[in-house]
């Protein structure tokens, strides 16, 4: 996994972070596989199968987003998952 695959699903974990929980973003590195998890959800009504096609972006925290895009860890709104 390229450093900038590992950026850009770092900064989705944080995007999609659900703040009222006290758990943290995780990542754990294993000898095939970089896993990034974090304490959110889908949106209402997507699957795992809506994240594999091109999709709307629906961040739970758009600031975090913006700040992304602006420092260039996010090229494009809706796209990560496929890029990752």
């Amino acid at each position: 996994m390229s450093l900038c695959i590992q950026i850009l699903a770092l900064a989705n974990a944080i995007t999609h972070r659900d703040y009222r929980s006290t758990s943290r973003v995780q990542v754990r590195i294993f000898d095939d596989r970089i896993e990034f998890w974090n304490p959110g959800r889908l949106p209402e009504g997507w699957t795992v199968e809506t994240l594999k096609k091109k999709h709307e972006s629906k961040p739970f925290n758009p600031l975090f987003a913006k700040a992304f895009f602006w420092i260039k860890y996010i090229e494009e709104v809706g796209t990560g998952t496929n890029k990752i």
